[in-house]
Order: structure tokens, then sequence, then C-alpha cells
């Protein structure tokens, strides 16, 4: 019996061994990564002007806890102080296979895994970190956790909790629903999915001079339903692929003093990036409105633009530019290297097409264009600038609106320059003059043939070619 009970003992400790081992060895590999993931977040243009390093790193057997500081420039106030905008990251780090030192800590899961992190803001670590901290009391304000793979991938999941608060410096009142986000990165960064989620977002600020108002009154903000995704893969030149935006289900402004607030709802702005030929890749966007409403004016519109013909190396070169210039913001020596690297993007003959339709209350619009681009020849960029003007081979353009929102849109603008200039007009006076001048100018665009008036609609064409601008068939003048 006691050798069985030694045998036992003994598989016990080698398993306890065993498990020490590989979780310290778990943490080693943890601690590389964060130290891979450091480096390259240096190194992002997008992040050029942060400066982030390792304050401290502890590594024990089951865990370990890092401290990252990012800091950035000084920011200055509009009273001409400064504020210090740089803070530290708190990570405890959780290691695999099972992460048993993260048991019970909140969203902590203990399937296998390399190890779990969880990071939160240091509320001591800046001034604008310990105001937040002190308005969500007892919460973290942010907390991001992050499980490892053993394959190098990492599911990240991302929590800011309700908030609500009245009468706080310049907030009248604030409630923000909290957000929640989540993306599965694949091993290397060679993919990422996912999105963020705030379902609501009120603001409403006070009066510059604190003087008593009514709600309807002050300025207010009204945001719902805002969804940030991205769903793209790294493909050839190293360029990721696929699609990233963020929509908004709803969206209120309502200035302070105004009568009438500004609405946008179903709001979708998309990019996305794709491979064109084995060579080229081509770029689109979306701008999409279900509903606008200024003023009494509302509608629904959307603008497509397409960049196609792109030599994808080419624009591999370009973001490795943006790479270099964010480190050296003011090295003009950088400026000039990128003229170069665009003539060999002009070289693939690019072409960029833009269409934009809407209809509103006043009247609907459709307009088309379309330019293609080509070498401007050889030149010496910093004598010959001007050759780029000759890279527009041929462009074409074509415009559609109805004569009732063309009137409508004029008046208001010219109303808007005679009440600037004739402060002592009434609106009566201002609206008969602005009525005059709209049908004078408009009159004067069709003799010059730039508009044409056809079955209550303005049309217009542009073409350019060999050299020559045409709108109609009038020819303008171009001196290159």
């Amino acid at each position: 019996m006691s050798k069985l009970a030694g045998t036992v003992a003994l598989i016990v400790i080698l398993a306890g061994v065993g498990f020490a081992s590989t979780s310290y060895w778990a943490g080693m590999q943890a601690e590389h990564r964060y130290q891979e993931d450091l480096a390259k977040l240096s190194k992002n243009s997008e992040l050029s002007e942060l400066k982030i390093s390792t304050a401290r790193y502890e590594r024990g057997i089951f865990s370990s806890r890092a401290v990252t500081r990012v800091e950035s420039a000084q920011l200055e106030n509009e009273d001409g102080s400064t504020t210090n905008p740089s803070f530290s990251i708190l990570q405890e780090i959780y290691h695999g296979p099972i992460p048993f030192a993260g048991r019970g800590v909140a969203g902590i899961s203990l399937a296998p895994c390399l190890a779990v992190i969880r990071a939160t803001l240091d509320t001591e670590s800046s001034e604008w970190t310990q105001k937040l901290a002190k308005l969500y009391g007892d919460q973290e304000p942010l907390t991001v956790i992050s499980q490892l793979g053993f394959d190098g991938s990492s599911d990240n999941y991302i929590e800011m909790p309700p908030l609500a608060l009245q009468d706080v410096e310049d907030l009248k009142d604030l409630k923000f629903s909290g957000l929640q986000g989540y993306f599965r990165v694949a091993a290397k960064n060679t993919a990422v999915k996912g999105n963020l989620n705030i379902s609501s977002l009120e603001i409403v600020g006070k009066t510059a001079d604190g003087a008593e108002t009514t709600p309807d009154d002050l300025a207010k903000i009204t945001l719902r339903d805002l969804a940030a995704f991205a769903d793209q893969y790294k493909g050839d030149f190293d360029l990721m692929f696929g699609d990233s935006g963020f929509k908004i289900g709803e969206l209120d402004i309502q200035a302070q003093n105004e009568a009438h607030p500004v609405i946008m709802s179903g709001l979708t702005i998309t990019g996305s990036m794709n491979q064109q030929t084995p060579k080229q890749v081509t770029f689109d966007m979306l701008f999409n409105a279900d509903k606008i409403v200024i003023d009494q004016h509302s509608g629904t519109g959307n603008l497509k633009i397409n960049v196609s013909n792109l030599d994808g190396a080419t624009v591999q070169q370009i973001q490795q530019w943006q790479d270099k210039m964010g480190n050296q913001p003011q090295n003009a020596l950088a400026m000039m290297e990128v003229l170069p690297i665009l003539k060999r993007l002009l070289d693939g003959k690019p072409t960029v097409s833009l269409t934009s339709q809407g209809n509103t209350s006043d009247g609907q619009w459709q307009s088309e264009l379309t330019l293609e681009f080509q070498s401007p020849g050889n030149f010496t960029p910093a004598q010959n600038f001007s050759q780029f003007l000759k890279a527009l081979h041929k462009g074409k353009a074509h415009i559609v609106v109805s004569k009732k929102l063309v009137e409508t849109v004029m008046t208001q603008s010219i109303t808007n320059e005679l009440r600037m200039k004739n402060p002592q007009l009434d609106d009566a006076q201002l609206g008969e003059r602005a009525v005059k001048q709209t049908q004078q100018r408009l009159q004067g665009f069709s003799m010059m043939g730039f508009i044409e008036l056809d079955n209550d609609q303005y049309k217009s064409t542009a073409r350019f070619e060999n050299g020559k601008l045409f709108i109609n068939t009038k020819e303008i003048p171009l001196t290159l």
C-alpha cells in the first residue's frame, strides 16, 4: 500500500511539475507575443504620434503582469493651457494551457489556450484616466480580454459599461449604453473579423453662459445603433483585402437655439479593397443614407467611389512610404520620394469613377464622373511638377437635377449671401431678391451653354479628351 501511495504521490508531483513547466513555457510564449505585438504597434503609421513601450513586465509561473506606457505629445487647449494625453495599460496575463490563475475573474474562460490577457486602464496613470475612473466609480471604464491560441490567433473581447451623468463640467446630461465588441485575429495578423457596437449615446450640453433654458434650447446629440465592423484578410502585396466601415441607425444633431435638428438614419460608410488581376487591385467606397433631414428638407442618397487598375506592388510602396512618413512627419526628402511612386501608379492607367443619386422632398439628382489617368512622361519632380497636370488622359461627367431642387438650393444659398451683406432687409425682401437673382444666374448659365433645361430637369455633360475640355458643346480653353 505504501508503494502504491508513493507511486501516486510521484505521479502527482510529476504532473504538477509538468503543468507548472508547461504553464511557465506558455508564459514565455505569451511574453514573446506581447513583445512582437508591441513592436508592430510602434511601427504602425496610424499610431506614429504615439510612443508605446513596456514600463514593467513581471513573469511568474502561472501568471504575469505587464504595464504598457502610451506616450503622446501635449495637447493645447483653447485657453492656452496644455493637457497630457499619455496613459498606461495594466495587463494581467494568465498562462495556459489551462489558465487556472484566472479562475473567478470576470470574463476569463478556462478553455485550453496559450494565455488569456485581461487589459484595463491604469486609472492612476494620468489626469484624464483619474477623471474617467471617478465618473465610473467602482467599475472598470474599459476592459479588453484576449484569448491567445496556440496557433498564433486570438479572440478579443472589448467592453465599456453603461454610464449616466448629470451636470458634469460642460454636460447637462450624458446617457451611454456601453460598448461591446469582438474581433478574431488570425495568426500573424493575416485576417481580422469582428465588430464594435453601441446601442445608444445621448449628450446634452450646457449654455456657454450658464443661463437657464428649456431642454429644447440646448445643444443635443443622440446616436443609436452604432456598429463598426471589419472583415479583412492579407492577400498579395501584403495588402489587406476585404471590407471595413461603420453603420449608424440614427443620428440626431440639435444645435443650440435651432428650431430643427439634423437627422440622419440608415447611415453606412464602407470601404473595401480587392484583387482585380494578379498585378492590380481595386478600391471601392460607399456612402449611403436612408434618410437625411436638414431644416425642413428631407431625402435619401448615396455616393459610390471606385478606383481601379491600381498596381498592387506600387500601392504597397505607398503604404511603406506612409509608415516612413509617420515616423518622420517633418522629413521634406521623404515627401519628395512619393512623387516617383505616384508616377509608377499612373503608369498602370488607373481609373476613378464616382456615381451618386438621391431623392429629396424638392426633387431628384443623378450624377456620374469617370476619370482615366496616364503616365505624365519623364520628369524631374523638383523642376517639373506641372507635368502631373498632363496625367489626365480622358474624363467624362454627366449630371441631371430636378429644376425645383436646383432653384431651391440656389435660392437658399443666395438668401444667406444677401442676409450677410444686407442685414437691414426682412425675410420677404430677401426672398424676393434671392428668387430674382437665382433666375438671372440660371439664365446666364443656359446662355453660356453650361446647362440645359429639359422637361423640368437641368442637365449638363462634360468631357475631357486630347487636352480639350467641353461642357455640353462648348469648348472651355485650358492652359497646362
